[in-house]
């Protein structure tokens, strides 16, 4: 179980599942889902997007529970796994949209942290309009 208030989980489940109790597995998935939601709900507002990053998230956790050495560990670990996902989404997103992840000041930086402003947006559509013509 995790617990709400020390966000912790038995670490007996977790190594049931480094073992390759499928049963441990799908319990661990269960109980981390809740928690992997709220990271991604911190650094992503499109809806949609914390979907498939809350799937990835957990898809990499479960392929790399293996290289997991401290099973008490497992929620900071958990959480890591979420911001670095997070964190490389919104890299990868400002490099789509032809922006820099680091080093601007605007809100625009970091497209997937907050919504972006009206002016941002429209700056957005005419630069896109203006390499369409």
């Amino acid at each position: 179980m995790i617990d709400a208030q020390r966000q912790r989980v038995e670490t007996s489940l977790v190594q049931r599942a480094q073992a390759g109790d499928e049963h441990a597995m799908a319990d661990l998935l269960r109980l981390s889902r809740p928690l992997v939601e709220r990271t991604v709900a911190r650094h992503c507002w499109d809806c949609e997007m914390r979907d498939d990053l809350t799937q990835s998230i957990l898809l990499v956790a479960l392929t790399e529970l293996s290289e997991l050495r401290n099973a008490q560990a497992y929620v900071n670990w958990l959480q890591r796994i979420a911001r670095n996902l997070c964190c490389k989404q919104a890299r990868d997103a400002a490099r789509a949209c032809g922006l820099q992840a680091h080093g601007s000041s605007s809100s625009a930086s970091l497209p997937l942290a907050h919504p972006p402003n009206r002016s941002i947006l429209r700056q957005r559509r005419s630069e896109t309009r203006s390499r369409l013509t």
